[in-house]
């Protein structure tokens, strides 16, 4: 059909509007010969994805879905017939955060009147189990949202299935082996079925189901998503007879051994329980039989198509097995990045030192002020690495301030935490299309520190805007000093030998816009000494309990190891509190000590006892060779290429020697950490 402008016609609003559930939703009501007017809710309406199904006639809307933006989201939803919602657990892994925004989605649609609540939820496993599995939160979240929908509004649980695509999931992947067959470990005990379903292209017919169907449309009732119910065993003889694959399917030798590699790549506790739990659907199903039930089968004979089976999937998408060959690796590091992001989000960092929790930095620790002439100063990524370092670091000057914390969700543990010791935590998405509620969080500041994740996302354009937007608000609220986490602009700096290290130059472009708009310092973060603990960057550990360290060729250069968490902020206070740089200008270069890769491995072998060979690829041919093999995609392939510029120019390219810079560190409240002194303040990094 044409996407109607009738507005006799229903209005069917999309939450994740880009997103695999979201996208499908569209495309299959697109499909369908009913009228409808869609809307499409997203973060950032101005990526290309959005722009997309814009220019498919879908109404596309910027909202951030999170606690403290009520308004906004309530006005997203305002004139909808239908609105269908999803969360996403694992964006963040705490399920108060999951329950509390699928919650707000409830309470918005009621608000407005809205005649069908449509969830993607799953199974509520810890009361279908009888308490026997209760740590399945990434279900179990999504069962209470449902049970409170029901009490609010006609509601219908359309369950998401086994996505076909999780073949590319670290946990649960094919792995290749020498001989180049494959081994495929399965997470849970026995050989259960699974409802495998293609989210992309079949998801969206069950919920078009739910909006169509005289049986669903008024609310009520829960409907199973899958393609087909399919055994690990036949997935894997599947894979041959298309593929040509040879899969050798083996069980884990019991759950003691399933933790020990859950925790070995980095999950908190909560997380390891939660998989460990994931035996459920061998003793009772993934939706505990009821996707056998005479009410499902009607739903699948009434369906305005069949779903594709896994077979039909594969034959559809031929360049599936390239896609999970290349990105395999890919998604290991980001999923074990993304994991230990959010241990530190939620202060259950295993390196972190109870000196540092407690935020003594220093003997000397003021009492933050609620006293109206003290400075306010109000810090983005109040719960992250660099803001909460900043935090810690003002605690522990003897001037006074007031502190207010910026994060996406104030509810969440490490928000309480740093609220207690007297910041004043504020809920609210740094995002396009949110520009008014980040001019209300900046409201009072005298100054403003901003920081950016252009990994969280990969996208240079999104970080860019996400910067101005703090820049323009920082400006139209008379803040006195803007204070932003930058990087040096490599393109210009190298005359454009070096065109790909976007993460560095998006910031530079941000801090370049913000000194043409209000004072400003750049604070330039170093090298993390945490990233050690980066499957890429970091050391690999061998059979022999030795490690090697693969470097680019004659890479054997300095970079400015930094203790981020205990010393970044170290250095904003020296930007607030200096007359050099509080009036605004300048940069200042963060670092512990300036060392090498080989002067590492030796650190670490004295302190940790730890033998670590450091050896070289011998060219850059050979280097994009190897992150081919690890499954990075080509435009990350060219960052990490272009990683090597300090071999040749520096990472501060050399600035840092000014004397600028040596009165920086000479003005410091204390010397920052060298990296034997971090290996010695933090027992459990890097253990033998």
């Amino acid at each position: 059909m044409t996407i109607s402008s009738d507005l006799s016609a229903p209005l069917a609003v999309v939450v994740g509007a880009t997103g695999i559930q979201g996208g499908s939703v569209i495309h299959n009501l697109i499909a369908s010969d009913k009228p409808y007017r869609l809307r499409g809710l997203t973060r950032d309406a101005s990526k290309p994805a959005a722009l997309k199904i814009k220019g498919l006639g879908v109404d596309v809307v910027s909202v951030s879905i999170s606690v403290g933006n009520e308004a906004a989201v309530r006005e997203a939803f305002r004139g909808a017939t239908v609105v269908f919602s999803v969360t996403n657990f694992w964006e963040h892994m705490d399920v108060a955060r999951e329950t509390a925004e699928g919650k707000l989605m409830v309470d918005a649609a009621k608000a407005v009147d809205v005649k069908l609540f449509i969830f993607s939820g799953l199974p509520h496993v810890s009361k279908l189990s009888g308490g026997k599995y209760g740590n399945v939160q990434h279900f179990d979240g999504k069962g209470e949202i449902v049970e409170y929908a029901r009490s609010q509004l006609p509601t219908v649980d359309v369950q998401a299935g086994y996505y076909m695509t999780n073949l590319t999931n670290p946990l649960v992947a094919l792995t290749k082996v020498e001989d180049g067959s494959y081994l495929w470990e399965r997470p849970t005990s026995g050989d259960p079925r699974f409802p495998y379903i293609d989210m992309e292209h079949d998801y969206g017919l069950f919920v078009r189901y739910a909006i169509e169907s005289p049986e669903y449309n008024k609310g009520g009732g829960t409907i199973h998503t899958y393609g087909e119910l399919v055994r690990t065993s036949e997935a894997a003889a599947t894979l041959e007879r298309v593929r040509g694959l040879k899969v050798a399917v083996t069980d884990f030798p019991g759950p003691e051994a399933q933790r020990a590699k859950l925790e070995g790549l980095g999950f908190p506790p909560h997380i390891v329980l939660d998989f460990l739990d994931s035996v459920v659907m061998a003793e009772n199903g993934y939706y505990f039989g009821l996707e056998l039930s005479e009410e499902q089968q009607k739903v699948r004979a009434g369906l305005a198509r069949q779903p594709r089976t896994f077979e039909e999937f594969l034959r559809a998408n031929p360049e599936f097995l390239k896609q999970i060959l290349s990105q395999f690796q890919f998604c290991i590091w980001v999923f074990v990045q993304v994991i230990r992001i959010c241990q530190q989000f939620a202060g259950q960092s295993k390196y972190k030192t109870a000196k540092l929790v407690s935020g003594q930095v220093t003997s000397k620790v003021m009492t933050i002020t609620s006293d109206v002439s003290a400075p306010l100063v109000v810090i983005v990524g109040a719960t992250g690495v660099q803001g909460g370092s900043v935090i810690r670091n003002l605690i522990a000057s003897d001037k006074p301030y007031r502190l207010r914390g910026l994060t996406r969700d104030a509810s969440k543990p490490a928000a309480q935490k740093i609220k207690e010791l007297g910041v004043d935590v504020v809920s609210v998405d740094i995002s396009v299309g949110n520009d008014a509620a980040v001019r209300e969080a900046f409201r009072g500041a005298t100054v403003v520190f901003g920081v950016t994740n252009f990994w969280e996302h990969l996208n240079t354009a999104r970080e860019v805007a996400e910067g101005k937007l703090m820049v323009d608000a920082a400006k139209a609220l008379g803040v006195k000093l803007f204070v932003f986490s930058g990087l040096p602009p490599v393109k210009k700096l190298s005359g454009g030998k070096y065109a790909n290290m976007h993460h560095f130059d998006g910031k530079a472009e941000v801090v370049e816009y913000a000194r043409s708009q209000l004072p400003t310092v750049d604070v330039q973060p170093g090298f993390y000494m945490t990233n050690l603990l980066n499957p890429r960057a970091g050391p690999k550990k061998l059979e022999d309990g030795s490690y090697l360290w693969e470097q680019p060729s004659d890479a054997n250069y300095q970079l400015p190891y930094t203790d981020m968490e205990h010393d970044y902020g170290l250095f904003v206070r020296y930007a607030i509190e200096s007359p050099e740089s509080s009036a605004g200008g300048g940069t200042i270069h963060t670092y512990g000590e300036f060392i090498r890769p080989s002067e590492v491995a030796a650190t670490l072998e004295r302190v940790r006892g730890i033998k670590v060979a450091v050896t070289s690829v011998p060219n850059s041919e050979a280097l994009r060779a190897k992150f081919e093999r690890l499954g990075f995609p080509p435009h990350v392939i060219l960052i990490l290429l272009d990683t090597v510029y300090p071999a040749e120019y520096g990472y501060y390219f050399g600035s840092e020697l000014t004397e600028e810079q040596q009165r920086v560190r000479k003005g410091l409240a204390r010397q920052p950490r060298t990296f034997e002194e971090f290996l010695r303040a933090n027992p459990e990094f890097f253990k033998a």
